[in-house]
């Protein structure tokens, strides 16, 4: 018997449990429509068997399209025809073939690896891209000093003991007062010790006095690693450590260590001066002021006085301990080529003591270098200079 789908009716008695109750239900909603309608007409075809399951759902919204038309002339669609609508969803979800339902899987899986490998090889090639850029930029850049140099920074000017808010207060007649301050000397001028400078591998003698820049190659390789001038403790007198191990605090005449930060490849640049002025600077108070360092041409010079003008009259009388008995850095030690072809780069030091601070005030110190290449900055206290208040209590 043909049926309005092309083909014989199902014959429900061999059809599993399943594709029974869904003929069963085509069939029902079928007898509830009007046989002439549109509604009907559609149901039928839609209702046939499909081979694909995009087949069914392609009947499925021509179905649709038609109730919506009819729901538009005629009112809302007889016999609930959007409530089996639905249904009709679900048993062509429920009731689709092993076959199709197969073919339907291997389908998303093949989308899925599709999409999968695309992401793969998008952000593969970002990946590659980022890498590319980097080691490009990687082949401008030398490990051994730095490509672009012209918006460094004077080098700053800092001193041992380091504390915190740059304040000593101590009282000369308890220790524990300033046994900090005497142990961070102590830890700091560890490496300057001559048992640590002993390698002449590493290690050589830049004389005793102080001489012109020592210019030890460009910065690669070739060479291997630079040797360091030594520098002896013994340059610092009352303040290193060597007489006086309280390096002056036991006394109230306390010592501070005076260093120049390492800028790589920095050449400090001393002004020609003779006799016992400072270098002529803008930015330099009185020379009456001064207490009468011998100064050097191939020396960076350093001058400690009062911050204020109250403090000038307390600070009393200050001494210089460095190399050759000369108030500042020996240019001999520059240029500081860096940790990888100077590992073991001692920088020179000056020490400072104040031997006849007023008691029980605290007096404020600055201490400044100067050099043509030496500037100073109001944002960083500590460039070029430094300040720090000292009291010594009875």
């Amino acid at each position: 018997m043909e049926d309005d789908c092309g083909g014989h009716s199902p014959n429900l008695g061999g059809l599993s449990p399943r594709r029974k109750s869904r003929a069963s239900g085509q069939q029902l909603f079928a007898t509830g429509l009007p046989s002439e309608s549109k509604e009907a007409r559609t149901w039928v075809n839609y209702s046939c068997p499909r081979s694909t399951l995009s087949q069914a759902l392609e009947g499925l919204r021509v179905f649709m399209n038609e109730l919506l038309e009819a729901s538009g002339a005629h009112g809302q669609p007889e016999h609930g025809a959007w409530l089996v609508a639905l249904n009709v969803v679900v048993e062509n979800e429920l009731f689709v073939s092993p076959q199709e339902r197969n073919w339907s899987f291997s389908l998303k899986e093949e989308v899925l690896v599709k999409i999968l490998l695309f992401y793969v090889i998008f952000y593969g090639c970002l990946a590659g891209i980022f890498i590319g850029t980097i080691q490009v930029m990687l082949l401008t850049i030398s490990e051994l000093k730095p490509t672009y140099q012209d918006r460094v920074a004077p080098p700053g000017l800092t001193q041992v003991p380091q504390i915190q808010k740059t304040e000593i207060s101590f009282r000369p007649a308890d220790p524990k007062s300033f046994e900090a301050y005497v142990l961070n000397i102590v830890r700091f001028l560890d490496k300057y010790k001559e048992t640590a400078q002993k390698d002449d591998m590493i290690f050589e003698d830049c004389g005793t006095v102080p001489s012109e820049l020592k210019e030890r190659g460009d910065f690669n390789h070739e060479r291997g690693e630079r040797k360091v001038c030594r520098f002896r403790l013994d340059w610092l007198g009352n303040c290193s450590g060597i007489q006086d191990e309280s390096y002056g605090y036991k006394e109230g005449k306390p010592c501070i260590i005076i260093k120049l930060n390492r800028v790589l490849g920095f050449r400090p640049k001393a002004s020609h001066v003779s006799g016992n002025r400072p270098p002529k600077n803008e930015s330099l108070e009185s020379v009456e002021t001064y207490t009468g360092a011998r100064y050097s041409p191939n020396v960076l010079p350093v001058q400690c006085t009062g911050k204020r003008e109250e403090d000038k009259d307390k600070i009393g009388t200050v001494e210089y301990f460095g190399m050759g008995g000369y108030a500042g850095f020996p240019l001999q030690y520059y240029p500081y080529y860096g940790k990888l072809l100077q590992p073991k780069y001692l920088q020179p030091l000056l020490a400072v003591q104040f031997t006849n601070l007023t008691m029980d005030t605290e007096v404020r110190i600055e201490c400044k270098a100067y050099g043509e290449n030496i500037g100073y900055s109001e944002k960083d206290r500590f460039q070029g200079r430094f300040d720090v208040k000292i009291e010594v209590k009875s």
